[in-house]
């Protein structure tokens, strides 16, 4: 039953970003311990036609869950009172931890910013109630193909549109309110409650109820970098060390490692190793705070430096990206794929730890969809794309695998130079 649960837990987090799907319950029964009772709820019979001929086959492979039960009883029934159209904000995935909630939380404000640029632009309005590809829509606005993707998958994550290959529609929400000519169009409150001049008063609110500002008035580099430690240590770097298996490794290199949270938790979980800690130099004085607390002084170091121009030299046998790669554009991503490939011994591998999307387009996961917004000429780029990139720079036996209690990185991609 544990491993059945454990593996349904898997399924619902892929189920959670298909098209249409709206919700899973698992229910046991403690007099009937042998069986267990799951209902999914589609928005329509089309779109549970169309998940069972298409991803249906390739997500009960991933999960195996077929031989985790003996006998499969499946009924379809039609619900009396039809649900309504919902919008998707996946701020609780099974496998994550109550700090991804926190997370997503804070980046909601995204999810209107980008309601927001789609009805301005006229997007809707195109669309209408047929289907326009995206490179239509860039050839007759004149911006770049990447820039319409990245706005209608991250539209899609959240259940207004769907994206199948290069061709974008409306979802029925979105056509019944979104689009001018329809007679129950809200554009207009959209508008209003958007508009950059109340986005300045609320986050300003605190002023405006005279209550104290008690936050750290730090730089923005230097509040970043604790954010990421943040991220590290409510739970991430509990993920990484509990999923990576780095028993033969002497020497980490952690490339853009902030405050050395990751180094310290591996280090911490694999007594043989010691770790050196690579980032911008503004990071060094909290870093060393941080390692006086740790008691690993004798283990991790700091150098400072720009990945993006060189590494530093080392006898390293494995290399971390913790929330690097999804952030650099492609030839960047590429050139640091590269720089780290060469620089590795033989037998070395590299662990690259983040919040990927999903190899379907327009699936996201949510936080997934907002970042590929906030940095839209960025790479963040799907554990498929990953994996191929590593392939490109001459790695080999790459695998996949997923963190449980993740607070922001969902996956590791292990691979290893031949």
């Amino acid at each position: 039953m544990d491993q059945f649960l454990a593996q349904q837990r898997i399924w619902n987090d892929r189920m959670s970003r298909q098209a249409g799907f709206l919700g899973v319950h698992v229910g046991t029964n403690p007099d009937e311990p042998d069986i267990v009772t799951i209902a999914i709820m589609m928005d329509s019979r089309p779109t549970l036609e169309r998940f069972m001929a298409t991803d249906h086959d390739p997500v009960a492979r991933e999960t195996s869950m077929a031989q985790l039960y003996s006998d499969l009883d499946v009924k379809v029934l039609d619900i009396v009172d039809p649900v309504p159209p919902q919008v998707r904000l996946d701020i609780a995935p099974s496998r994550a931890s109550s700090g991804y909630q926190i997370s997503a939380l804070s980046e909601l404000y995204r999810v209107s910013c980008i309601l927001r640029t789609a009805l301005v632009s006229g997007l809707f309005d195109e669309i209408g109630d047929g289907s326009v590809p995206c490179a239509a829509l860039a050839a007759k606005w004149r911006v770049r193909e990447r820039h319409i993707r990245r706005l209608t998958e991250a539209l899609a994550a959240i259940n207004l549109v769907t994206l199948d290959g290069d061709t974008i529609r409306l979802k029925p929400l979105a056509a019944r309110h979104l689009v001018k000519a329809s007679e129950t169009y809200l554009g207009h409150l959209v508008l209003h409650n958007t508009r950059p001049a109340l986005w300045q008063r609320w986050g300003k609110l605190h002023e405006q109820l005279g209550l104290p500002d008690a936050t750290d008035q730090d730089p923005d580099e230097v509040q970043f970098l604790h954010a990421m430690s943040d991220v590290a240590s409510a739970g991430q770097a509990g993920a990484l060390a509990a999923t990576v298996d780095l028993s033969g490794c002497r020497l980490l290199l952690d490339v853009g490692g902030a405050l050395g949270d990751y180094a310290i938790a591996l280090c911490r979980a694999y007594p043989q190793l010691r770790a050196v800690v690579f980032d911008l130099v503004h990071a060094r004085e909290a870093f060393e705070r941080k390692l006086a607390a740790s008691g690993l002084g004798g283990r991790v170091s700091f150098v400072a430096g720009d990945y993006r121009a060189a590494l530093p030299s080392g006898d390293f046998d494995v290399t971390l990206l913790s929330n690097v790669l999804r952030g650099e554009v492609p030839d960047q991503a590429r050139a640091l794929i590269g720089r780290i490939h060469d620089a590795m011994p033989r037998h070395g591998l590299l662990v690259v730890q983040d919040l990927f999307v999903d190899d379907t387009p327009g699936r996201g996961p949510l936080l997934a969809a907002l970042f590929g917004m906030h940095l839209p000429d960025s790479m963040n780029g799907s554990t498929g794309e990953v994996t191929a990139l590593l392939a490109a720079a001459g790695f080999q036996n790459i695998r996949v695998r997923s963190l449980d209690h993740y607070v922001v990185a969902d996956k590791i991609v292990v691979a290893e130079k031949s």
